[in-house]
Parts: structure tokens; sequence; C-alpha cells
């Protein structure tokens, strides 16, 4: 990560990172904190060096909901903690893809994963927004979003995932997500 000459007129001067850019993997070192927990949180466990059921490498991501109804959220936030008050994140600049391996502990759950969470209302929000809706199966599947034509230049939120229990418990894994 270097700061760059040619970037002084950019509204937020953050780290310029290598691609890919690993927002999560294996559980080590990731450079967003999982943070930023949202809704019914207190019914929510999240372990991010989960190795009994993982995609690739030696650990995964899981967020286990354990309330049957209501709804919840996960943000892997830079700096960890902050909401938008504080300068952070990483300029992804040239990044074309986001991608990430995901699956659910049943069938059928509905979540709403991507990037970018801080909105416009505060001094130091995501330069983008982007998320998917996936509905996740008990098989390990690939989402990826484009990033064409967004200002990835400063991107604090690096994972976004929502979900709603629907009336029983969910289980959600994540694994290499990625910038690319």
């Amino acid at each position: 990560m270097a700061f760059d000459e040619d970037r002084k007129n950019q509204t937020f001067l953050v780290p310029r990172v290598e691609l890919p850019f690993y927002v999560y993997k294996d559980g080590d070192e990731n450079p967003y904190t999982a943070s930023g927990y949202m809704g019914n949180y207190a019914s929510m466990e999240v372990d991010l060096t989960h190795e009994e059921i993982v995609f690739e490498g030696s650990a995964s991501l899981l967020i286990n909901y354990q309330a049957t109804d209501d709804w919840y959220g996960l943000g892997l936030m830079d700096p960890a903690n902050d909401w938008g008050d504080i300068l952070g994140g990483y300029d992804l600049a040239g990044a074309k893809r986001f991608s990430f391996w995901a699956r659910a502990g049943d069938e059928n759950i509905k979540a709403k994963i991507g990037f970018g969470l801080i909105e416009k209302d505060k001094p130091y929000p995501d330069t983008s927004r982007k998320s998917k809706e996936v509905n996740l199966g008990t098989k390990w599947r690939q989402y990826s979003i484009s990033l064409k034509k967004l200002d990835m230049s400063c991107i604090r939120t690096g994972l976004v995932v929502f979900a709603s229990a629907n009336g029983f418990r969910q289980k959600i894994y994540l694994d290499n997500v990625v910038f690319e």
C-alpha cells in the first residue's frame, strides 16, 4: 500500500492497494474489521476463523444468527467501529470486480451481500456502495458484482451482509471475498 504523488487532489487520500485485494481470506490479518453489527446483533455470533465448513484454505467467515425473527447485518470496516466520522478505508481504483464465495447452513437463505455502507451524510463516506440479493443454498457458490463506472477511491466498508430470519435460525458462510 502506498500513497501516490499524483493523487493529491483526491477527496479522501487513503492507501492505494495492489489487486487482487482480499477483504476476507482464512481469517488472517484481514484489512477490514468485523465491527459493524446491525439489527438484532445480540442474536448474532461471528466467527472469523471457522474451520469446519470452508471453501478454500483453512477458515471461513461464519455468521450464526440464533433468533427466529427480525433482521441482522454485519459490516467489515476500516477503521473498526467507525460509522463515517474518521478517515479510513482503501483506494481500490482499478478494481473491475468484487467477488465472494458463499453458502448457508440450510437451503433458501436470502441475503443481501456487497460492499460500501457509509453514506454521504457522514464526513467520510464510502465513495461507492453496491450489493446483490442472493439466494444461498448448502453448496458453495461464487457471486460477483461488476465495478464498472464506480468510484473505488475510498472503500471503508469492504463487506456488508444483511438478512432476515423468517421463522428459523440461520448460518451464512463466506470465503475468499476479494476486489480484483
